[in-house]
């Protein structure tokens, strides 16, 4: 369901031109669901609920990236530094809310996700919508924009961008999803898993902070590059891992992979994809990296740990990696673009229109 609605309801805000109103619809729904979830007393009833969750929340990520990426060119450019945001609120509702369900139980969810919520679209409500009128030219009007998502299967940048995201995000959901077994294996408990999800929520912060300085001066491709050696590292060092600590450590060179990773994939997206289809593009892109390469490396992950183990599986991780560097290498190389090449308004209109 989830990768449903990562498609639909990227393109409903791309065919109603409005991401405002789909965010706070979606995120009422959710509340709702919640709110009443004690109330469901048998189990289709759940699977229901947990369905129609995951149909409505898997887009919202995709959806307030493109809002901010589509509100002005100054939030577009510093969206790292609204990203970092999220990071740190993950990290510190993180602790929070683990200590608020031990002394009050994990029911406290129930009415403490819907008030977060409540607060959420209040402060949604206040904002302008992610859609600029004045991206449209003179001859178009709101009506007339073609919204076909097909086109975005034309774009050779925007595919290309697609495949290398999901194979670098591939060894990062590995690193991610697989954490509680890799820290077990070094003597490591639950506290510790808290305590290295909590430091790599927080490495992002400084590099997305930062991220303006690069995304909007280097190729893409160049940047990628940048982060897939830092992910190489990662894993090697990873796989020399003797304890906690040594995880927990290597886990903060998050900011220089997947923090500098994430802004580059988002902005370029934007930047490639036509003025119709931005929060499309990003929601597929999503639902490809996150969706199709996180149900590959999950899947595949455990298969590999139960047949060859953790140490294997890492090293494979490399090799995808190293395979990226390669193709990043030679179309740097074959393109000879180290700095962003500036499109024009004319080139982006020419390229819809094909």
């Amino acid at each position: 369901m989830g990768l449903i609605g990562q498609l639909f309801w990227g393109y409903i805000c791309d065919l109603k031109r409005t991401i405002k109103r789909v965010f706070i619809f979606c995120i009422t729904i959710i509340a709702l669901i919640i709110l009443l979830f004690p109330y469901y007393q048998n189990a289709y009833l759940i699977m229901l609920a947990m369905g129609g969750i995951g149909f409505l929340w898997t887009a919202q990520q995709s959806i307030i990236d493109s809002w901010i990426l589509q509100s002005s060119t100054e939030l577009r450019e510093n969206y790292g530094f609204t990203r970092a945001w999220g990071s740190l609120g993950f990290a510190l509702i993180a602790v929070i809310f683990g200590k608020v369900i031990q002394m009050y139980g994990w029911n406290i969810i129930f009415i403490g996700y819907p008030l977060l919520s409540l607060l959420i679209i209040i402060i949604a409500s206040k904002i302008e919508d992610g859609y600029q009128k004045d991206l449209l030219t003179a001859n178009q009007n709101e009506k007339s924009v073609v919204v076909n998502p097909f086109l975005l299967f034309k774009n050779f940048e925007y595919i290309y961008l697609l495949i290398i995201a999901t194979l670098i995000f591939m060894p990062n959901t590995i690193m991610i999803s697989f954490l509680p077994m890799f820290l077990k294996n070094v003597g490591g408990t639950t506290s510790h898993q808290g305590l290295a999800l909590f430091f790599i929520a927080i490495s992002e912060v400084p590099t997305l902070l930062l991220s303006k300085q690069f995304i909007i001066k280097y190729n893409y491709r160049v940047i990628l590059l940048f982060s897939a050696i830092f992910y190489i590292v990662r894993l090697t060092l990873l796989s020399l891992a003797t304890s906690p600590a040594m995880i927990i450590g290597v886990g903060m060179l998050q900011a220089l992979s997947f923090a500098v990773f994430l802004p580059t994939v988002r902005y370029s997206i934007n930047q490639i994809a036509p003025d119709s289809l931005k929060t499309t593009a990003q929601t597929f892109a999503t639902c490809s990296y996150l969706g199709l390469g996180g149900v590959l490396a999950n899947s595949l992950g455990g298969v590999a740990i139960d047949y060859f183990g953790v140490r294997v599986l890492l090293y494979a991780c490399i090799g995808i990696i190293a395979i990226v560097i390669a193709i990043l290498l030679v179309t740097i190389i074959i393109n000879k673009e180290f700095k962003v090449k500036e499109v024009s308004i004319e080139e982006s209109l020419s390229k819809e229109a094909v």
